[in-house]
């Protein structure tokens, strides 16, 4: 499982096949025809997961970028939208924790990138006691908190921290055979970052529908990834529900108040039996 980087990339594309060209060649004594075998060096169905979760990583986790909009264009922060943290305490199995912890890393950003620096160490702290909940705790290690408190009036690079805490929960995910849980710490932050944007909708915005024609690609991502956990109950769930999604961004292609209401309530829907 622990491949090199470039091979997990190469082989999120597909499954690499690489054969040598058939040959004859004669013996001299006993004037039999031999030929080349052909060489197969097939990729496993679980190292292309991984590259196409390095990928994802890589180029979609968070949805930074919309919450500087969202700010930036007078949109109000709003804090009863997060993930209450005092819900902590109800999440039981290993595969839910994973989710929410992707759900507070968002919550996270979004504190982050709106100068909420009380709410953000609270949801810092919160992501820290989950990440050693799955047995991921160096993610969210005490160089990390100080490095948080040094850069405390710098959002630009408190988000790139959180970021590369939640690259490394990931990658520690992965490297202990979780892939599941990795998948689902990415499912949590991708729906929670759409459900924020969603939330906090006020008028037509074409940055904000900009961004939700983006969710389409990446959610069939996301949904192609868990396909190959079709065993696994929760992930089903979820799956289930972001079918939905999928299934309403596909039908919609320009947003407006009366469509931005019907995908809040799917993704409330959502969040009343996944989180």
């Amino acid at each position: 499982m622990k491949k090199a980087l470039s091979i997990a990339i190469i082989s999120a594309f597909a499954l690499i096949v690489v054969s040598c060209g058939e040959s004859e060649k004669k013996d001299d004594k006993n004037l039999q025809t031999r030929t080349d075998t052909v060489v197969k060096d097939e990729i496993s169905p679980e190292e292309v997961l991984v590259g196409k979760l390095e990928l994802f990583i890589l180029n979609d986790f968070f949805p930074t970028d919309i919450f500087k909009i969202l700010n930036e264009t007078g949109f109000v922060y709003n804090s009863v939208y997060m993930n209450p943290v005092s819900k902590l305490e109800s999440y039981t199995s290993s595969n839910t924790k994973a989710f929410v912890l992707g759900v507070y890393g968002a919550d996270l950003n979004y504190s982050i990138c709106n100068n909420k620096a009380s709410d953000a160490m609270t949801y810092l702290s919160t992501s820290k006691t989950i990440a050693e909940e799955v047995n991921v705790p160096m993610a969210f290690d005490e160089e990390l908190i100080a490095a948080y408190q040094e850069n405390i009036d710098n959002k630009d690079q408190l988000s790139m921290l959180i970021i590369d805490a939640y690259d490394n929960a990931s990658q520690m995910l992965k490297s202990n055979e979780q892939l599941e849980m990795s998948v689902l710490v990415i499912a949590g932050g991708w729906y929670e970052g759409l459900y924020l944007a969603v939330a906090n909708y006020k008028e037509a915005n074409e940055e904000l529908n900009s961004f939700l024609a983006q969710q389409k690609s990446k959610l069939e991502k996301i949904k192609e990834i868990m396909e190959l956990f079709e065993g696994d109950e929760y992930i089903t769930k979820v799956k289930s529900h972001f079918t939905k999604i999928s299934e309403f961004l596909n039908a919609n292609y320009e947003f407006n108040a009366k469509n931005i209401q019907t995908l809040k309530s799917i993704l409330e829907e959502a969040r009343k039996e996944i989180i």
